[in-house]
């Protein structure tokens, strides 16, 4: 299940589906308006598994280094299962809240 928020930041409307792939594109896009004040900010939140995915995300060359297999062994240290998936949506709640924050701040 997906849910859809609408939030402001410096007068730039996101409305927002919030899946993987979406908060992907929006911090690509936040990396490129924001960069300095973006790591700052996950650097205060002091996740360092968030601030990890999005150095990946922001580096990935193409699609195929997002999938979510490839971004979770290299951010967990251990091959995705499907028993572990639940690690892998709790991350991605996490870097949703951080970024959330950002936007709001």
């Amino acid at each position: 299940m997906t849910f859809a928020t609408v939030l402001y930041y410096r007068t730039i409307k996101f409305s927002i589906v919030m899946n993987s792939q979406t908060i992907f594109i929006l911090a690509k896009q936040l990396n490129i308006k924001f960069p300095k004040e973006i790591l700052e900010n996950l650097k205060v939140s002091k996740k360092p598994k968030t601030e990890k995915l999005f150095k990946l995300i922001i580096n990935a060359k193409n699609e195929h280094q997002l999938d979510k297999e490839i971004l979770f062994s290299k951010i967990f240290g251990k091959a995705y299962r499907e028993k572990n998936d639940y690690l892998w949506r709790n991350e991605i709640r996490i870097f949703k809240e951080v970024i959330e924050e950002f936007l709001i701040e």
